[in-house]
């Protein structure tokens, strides 16, 4: 019986002692500070986001988790909700209802672009070389949220439910660089994301430089970044080919701060 405890010991130390090189754990949160621009159509109707003001870019924190586990493939969660609020004068079609009569008018509209979950799943592999760690895979985001906009002198209003989900392609590699030894390291960390289908396409670019506190290496690493963020939407189709209701074409970009934490 003690034999066996002590293999059954030596065998946990053992798988632990080859497992741990492989296994990690990071996760962290950021605060992005992003502009828009773009438009977002709804039947006729085509809401500019390009110059709007009181523009915050979005208030809400992102958050991601990342596990790598020994042979299976690592997995990150990203949560990524987006909301924007502005002002616009905006050209729209007016309806008189008299004998089909139309026109056009420019009036000063509310939008908003609320995106209360924009979440991408992503499967990778990674090359854990020294200074260097490359990563492919693949990835799922889902987006669920509105567009709304209403036009003030024409008191007219409209919302659209958006609700669908993109495939991706993932690439990324992070190169660390000792700093100062046992204390600081200091890494670039860069992401892309994207696939194009049809006539809509979407991209997700991210650069970051970290400062890594790794003077207890051995538990844990916390590191504070600082980087750059470009998504570019354009969805006119569904990957499914359905026409896309409402359809869009916007970018975000800008800067966030992000503190985390790996080991």
């Amino acid at each position: 019986m003690r034999r066996t405890g002590i293999f059954i010991i030596l065998l946990a130390t053992l798988t632990y002692a080859y497992a741990r090189p492989f296994f990690h754990f990071k996760a962290g949160f950021s605060t992005p500070k992003m502009d828009i621009t773009g438009y977002f159509k709804t039947d006729d109707k085509k809401y500019t986001l390009d110059g709007t003001f009181g523009l915050k870019g979005t208030k809400r924190r992102h958050f991601y988790i990342d596990i790598g586990l020994p042979i299976l493939p690592n997995f990150k969660y990203e949560s990524l909700p987006f909301e924007h609020k502005g002002k616009n004068v905006v050209k729209i079609p007016v309806d008189t209802g008299i004998f089909g009569i139309k026109f056009s008018a420019y009036d000063k509209v509310t939008s908003r672009v609320v995106f209360d979950k924009n979440s991408d799943f992503i499967v990778y592999y990674d090359l854990d070389f020294p200074y260097i760690n490359p990563k492919i895979g693949f990835a799922i985001k889902f987006i669920e949220g509105y567009l709304y906009a209403k036009a003030e002198r024409f008191d007219e209003e409209e919302k659209k439910d958006v609700k669908t989900l993109i495939p991706l392609l993932y690439v990324g590699n992070e190169v660390n660089i000792p700093f100062i030894p046992f204390l600081f390291d200091i890494a670039a960390d860069f992401e892309l994301r994207g696939i194009a289908f049809y006539d809509s396409y979407f991209l997700d670019l991210k650069a970051m430089g970290k400062l890594k506190l790794t003077t207890l290496k051995e538990i844990g690493i916390i590191y504070a970044g600082l980087g750059y963020r470009y998504w570019h939407l354009v969805l006119k189709k569904l990957p499914s080919g359905k026409k896309a209701d409402p359809s869009m074409d916007i970018e975000w970009e800008g800067t966030y701060m992000e503190l985390g934490l790996e080991f």
